[in-house]
């Protein structure tokens, strides 16, 4: 069962469950492709999509926080994931991006925590109420690293977000 966090206007902060995974994931690949005008037919591959998100989140739960903004209607209408790494994982960034060794910028003998935050979408029809969620998911999303004096964090960006 999802946490309740608090609301706010028109919407309510939640800590996603383990239940709640194949949403976020729908939801997530969803808005990835409105946001980046991917007009597709092609329900097969959307479906593949959706569930190698679900597989990924399944895998980094125990590890996570998950953070939904949801509607009145109780649809999701935001997300974003905070994730402590423990330096053995394949992060999505080394993924993504092909990077190998993190070693690098935290020497694996350091005592810094380091985090991944993912999985950040708004509902696009949003407007200028999708700013405001970003910032308040965001927040919600740091909240963790803040607890620690030394923390690095790493998000992945695209050219439409940022």
């Amino acid at each position: 069962m999802d946490k309740y966090i608090t609301s706010f206007e028109n919407c309510s902060i939640w800590q996603l469950s383990k239940a709640g995974l194949l949403s976020l994931s729908k939801f997530v690949v969803n808005e990835n492709y409105k946001h980046h005008k991917i007009l597709t037919d092609n329900t097969q591959k959307k479906r593949e999509e959706v569930m190698a998100v679900y597989r990924e989140e399944i895998q980094y739960f125990s590890k996570s926080n998950i953070f939904v903004a949801k509607n009145r209607q109780n649809e999701i209408i935001g997300t974003i994931r905070i994730m402590e790494w423990n330096r053995n994982d394949e992060l999505p960034i080394t993924k993504i991006f092909g990077i190998k060794e993190l070693d690098d910028i935290s020497p694996a003998n350091s005592n810094a925590h380091i985090w991944h935050v993912g999985r950040f979408a708004v509902r696009s029809d949003l407007g200028n109420h999708g700013i405001q969620l970003f910032r308040i998911l965001m927040m919600y999303a740091i909240m963790p690293i803040m607890q620690y004096e030394k923390g690095i964090m790493f998000a992945e960006c695209d050219s439409k977000l940022f």
